[in-house]
């Protein structure tokens, strides 16, 4: 068995894969590390892989490795794709991950990667394996945040989709903004990237991935689990 860790901004998620499959996921805050390392030791895992893009605690990776084998994935780790990024050392952990969980899906085609999380990121992968870039912007629930934060007015909304898209109260106007601004913003890319780049697909994770999927003009897979996938094929790639 194999375990993935994925640190996030917010929290972590993890999956334990056995014969490629994965047997457990879930989620879970920072604080529930430590009863995390106990709960894992009912499954007989030999190898983990930790990914972060958000903070962490080094006592986690001591804790890993001094039970299994433990990859700590950063700028030297090997990939099964090729980075073609300016500034690979700023590059999101997550990013890179999720377009090696497209790679495992569409080997030999160019993908859109859209992971929709406390930030947004589009992410293009292409029929030669190569990571060419995208695009970062605030997640939905950080517009919203924000809104509310950095004015004297506006209340901080619950994140639905109104049914007209324009707003005849405050609550639908921020609605609106956010959810179908995002939509918009997201389309646009898909409408002006997918004949530069003869892309094949198009992949939507993240957890606020499910406000967008019957929204967007395109024949989406929706993989939640895409970066988690992807982390797996890299530990694998290192095995």
């Amino acid at each position: 068995m194999n375990l993935v860790i994925d640190v996030g901004n917010s929290r972590i998620k993890y999956a334990i894969f056995e014969d490629g499959n994965i047997i457990k996921s879930d989620r879970l805050d920072k604080e529930a590390f430590a009863s995390f390392l106990e709960m894992i030791t009912t499954y007989s895992i030999k190898t983990v892989i930790f990914s972060a893009s958000g903070k962490y605690d080094d006592n986690w990776i001591s804790g890993l490795r001094s039970k299994y084998t433990t990859i700590f994935f950063d700028k030297t780790t090997p990939l099964p794709i090729t980075i073609c990024y300016e500034t690979p050392e700023s590059l999101g952990r997550d990013r890179i991950a999720g377009c090696v969980g497209a790679w495992k899906h569409f080997p030999g085609q160019t993908s859109i990667v859209i992971d929709m999380g406390t930030c947004i990121t589009t992410n293009i992968i292409n029929k030669n394996g190569e990571y060419l870039g995208g695009t970062i912007s605030p997640g939905v629930q950080m517009r919203a945040k924000a809104m509310h934060d950095f004015t004297k007015n506006l209340p901080l909304v619950e994140l639905e989709i109104p049914i007209e898209y324009i707003g005849r109260n405050t609550i639908h106007s921020m609605q609106n903004g956010i959810l179908r601004g995002t939509y918009y913003e997201v389309q646009s890319f898909i409408d002006n990237i997918t004949p530069l780049f003869d892309v094949n697909n198009v992949i939507l994770t993240g957890g606020d991935a499910k406000y967008f999927g019957n929204l967007l003009n395109f024949e989406i897979f929706a993989l939640p689990n895409l970066v988690l996938e992807g982390l797996h094929e890299i530990l694998q790639y290192n095995a």
